[in-house]
């Protein structure tokens, strides 16, 4: 029970109420360095990013890494009925630190361990009259993974496996009940590979769906899937410069019976080493489509922040010393407004992460 306690308490504080520039519910990066290059990750190594993105790459890392962060998000939602009504819901920040490790055993095997915060979505009404049954209105639904990981390295050829334990968290409550927090778990597993050719990198990295069933006496039981993904990157270094993109499809569909829609994301970044100590980076990630259809728009609010496609990103990394770095980034979801079919309430949403992190090298 106590173990339960903390256990609650740890990821309530790391996930108190999120709604990260995502595609879908799913970060598009988990650390400074990755969300700075649009979040890639399948063919480019970010530090420990990688035993959530492709633990293939984690063979690219030398001596030992330690990578810490925290991210604060700002949501501009707002929501515009029918007759022209509209409501601005309150915005908040939101905190999410990371941490992970990469530990080189020789030069061909490398093992490490990450915990981040891999997506969610909240949403809070203020208490006001007008909003019916939505005023006083909170929902909340955090998801983290804990990883380690194996990689191991012949010749060109690298392959690694990350085993998720995955908790997702699910709160809700208005102005005349609430819920405790409820934690759901599962397992599930990333597969990645990678190929170098010179200067040049190959890679594909597929990570397996996880479910999730919580229950409270309040508000009854919220139940589904964390979708599957299925991502190929390709990632070329020259002379201080790094460009690469990545295509990845997660699979809403299978995951929720049908009732979204898969995505096919495409992530374009680029970093630039100006000199010894600072290295820029800039990058864009697009989604074709919200997962959730016009259909049932209203009927899935806490998940407005699924709306955006469209991020535009920026970052750098300084180094303090030759062991020590620096690493920031400003990730912006463009504006996205949805219009439900039922209703004709349209709902607008656009969202800003700040991220801060260090990489420690010894």
């Amino acid at each position: 029970m106590k173990n339960k306690i903390l256990l609650t308490s740890v990821v309530a504080s790391i996930l108190a109420t999120t709604a990260f520039a995502t595609n879908g519910s799913e970060l598009i990066g988990y650390g400074a360095k990755s969300r700075g290059m649009g979040g890639l990750g399948i063919a480019t190594f970010t530090g420990t990013d990688a035993i959530l993105k492709n633990p293939a790459i984690l063979t690219y890392n030398t001596g030992n890494q330690l990578n810490i962060g925290n991210s604060v998000m700002f949501s501009m939602p707002e929501q515009t009925r029918a007759n022209g009504t509209s409501y601005d819901y309150s915005t908040i920040g939101y905190t999410l630190p990371n941490i992970g490790y990469i530990h080189n055993l020789n030069d061909n095997l490398v093992v490490g361990i990450d915990l981040a915060a891999t997506g969610g979505g909240a949403i809070d009404y203020d208490t006001d009259a007008a909003l019916g049954p939505l005023s006083g209105l909170s929902k909340k639904m955090g998801i983290i993974d804990i990883a380690p990981a194996i990689a191991y390295k012949y010749n060109n050829f690298s392959i690694g496996l990350s085993l998720i334990y995955t908790m997702v968290i699910i709160d809700i409550e208005n102005d005349a009940a609430s819920s405790d927090y409820d934690i759901s778990t599962d397992t599930g597993f990333l597969l990645g590979v990678s190929y170098q050719l010179d200067q040049l990198t190959l890679a594909f990295s597929y990570k397996s769906e996880r479910d999730y069933d919580t229950t409270d006496a309040t508000f009854g039981q919220k139940k589904g899937t964390m979708p599957s993904h299925r991502g190929f990157g390709i990632g070329y270094t020259t002379k201080g410069t790094h460009v690469g993109l990545e295509v990845q499809n997660i699979g809403w569909d299978s995951s929720s019976n049908g009732e979204y829609s898969n995505q096919v994301t495409i992530a374009f970044g680029a970093s630039q080493e100006v000199n010894e100590e600072l290295t820029l980076r800039a990058g864009l990630n697009y989604a074709d489509n919200s997962p959730v259809p016009d259909n049932i728009v209203d009927t899935t609010l806490s998940t407005q922040p699924f709306h955006v496609t469209t991020h535009i990103t920026t970052g750098f990394s300084y180094n303090i010393t030759k062991d020590i770095a620096l690493d920031a980034a400003a990730t912006y979801a463009l504006p996205a407004t949805r219009t439900s079919d039922t209703s004709g309430t349209s709902y607008e949403t656009s969202q800003m992460v700040l991220s801060l992190g260090a990489t420690i090298k010894f």
